[in-house]
């Protein structure tokens, strides 16, 4: 679960997300009108609640990048395409934690690649997040015919729970409707009771947020910094070595270098390991990755991870969050090298649940 208030991020990390004092719709509510011009709509013309009369709506505050939210996106899917028949509209409201996500076109393309095809109301000025007091990433609100927020969750997990409430709204309108059984969970940290154990927090690359490990005390916003790495490393710490610009909100490679060089090391402890990076001049580049001096195992090899006879390495096709790691649960070093000008990392997510 995730917030967008990232100037709290460090309170974040001690509670295990983050809280501000805004209470989310409550409810009982009518929801606010959507906000955004017929160019912010995704899979949709623009939708309003009059229009929405009489169905089943779910709203989905989501962000393509991160993990939290991809995870739900199998159930949402499944949940379109077993109840829109009957009346359920799902709309996600996508709001951007990154420069990058902004864009209409990132958006799109995540959309596609995920296969999303219910409504996506684009939402770069997060103004509907705000009209709905909103705190978090992934956050469901359900909605019954008359437009009455009848259930709200935060975050993953319950996913049979608002499943069966989807169920009961629809029979309503569809009493004689027989409908399946609740989706298993599609991943083994879905399963009630899973043992999950605790992981290294989220970690960015935006040099205000105190992330980085070896910060040059010189440093300045969107200019040259040489790190240097010393070869001390603690779990929870992000640690570059070589030419890299201290962007706002992450590390830019700074040069064409050669023999990769230049890295960004970190230590974790979890079960999966993923970044964000941006691919800002619109070509694509290899990231190699090295786990404990050696290519990824394959037997913990991410979604994203393809081998060359350099190693191992995941392909930057697109913005985005790409899987490295799903594998048992340990303590390692991770080391990211590239060669390129246009390696741009913002972030780390960890898992300790099992892959």
């Amino acid at each position: 679960m995730k917030h967008l208030g990232l100037f709290v991020v460090i309170a974040a990390m001690l509670l295990g997300c983050c809280r501000l004092t805004r209470a989310a719709l409550p409810a009982g509510s009518r929801p606010p009108a959507f906000i955004g011009s017929t160019t912010d709509w995704i899979n949709s013309p623009p939708l309003t609640w009059e229009q929405l009369r009489g169905k089943v709506v779910l709203v989905d505050f989501m962000e393509y990048t991160c993990v939290n939210c991809i995870r739900t996106f199998p159930y949402l899917k499944a949940w379109n395409a077993r109840y829109a028949p009957y009346g359920l509209v799902i709309i996600g409201i996508h709001t951007p934690e990154f420069g990058f996500a902004t864009q209409k076109a990132n958006v799109e393309e995540a959309a596609r690649r995920f296969g999303l095809t219910y409504p996506i109301l684009n939402d770069p000025q997060s103004l509907n997040w705000n009209a709905y007091h909103e705190n978090f990433w992934p956050s469901k609100y359900l909605f019954n015919q008359q437009g009455i927020l009848v259930d709200q969750h935060t975050g993953e997990g319950d996913y049979q729970h608002t499943e069966r409430l989807i169920q009961q709204l629809l029979e309503q309108t569809h009493p004689h409707a027989v409908f399946p059984t609740p989706l298993a969970p599609v991943r083994p940290g879905d399963v009630p009771g899973a043992t999950c154990r605790s992981e290294t927090d989220e970690l960015y690359a935006n040099p205000s947020y105190g992330f980085l490990g070896n910060l040059p005390r010189d440093w300045q916003r969107d200019q040259v910094a040489n790190f240097v790495d010393s070869g001390q490393h603690s779990d929870g710490k992000i640690y570059a070595h070589g030419s890299f610009y201290t962007r706002y909100q992450s590390l830019q490679h700074a040069r064409a270098s050669a023999n990769l060089s230049d890295y960004i090391l970190i230590r974790y402890h979890g079960t999966e390991v993923n970044t964000v990076v941006n691919r800002p001049n619109n070509r694509n580049y290899r990231v190699y990755v090295a786990v404990d001096g050696a290519p990824v195992p394959r037997d913990a090899s991410g979604d994203d991870i393809q081998y060359d006879a350099r190693g191992s390495y995941f392909e930057v096709t697109s913005p985005r969050m790409y899987n490295l790691i799903r594998g048992t649960f340990g303590a390692h070093e991770l080391k990211l090298a590239s060669d390129s000008p246009d390696f741009d990392l913002y972030s780390f997510t960890f898992s300790g649940c099992p892959q």
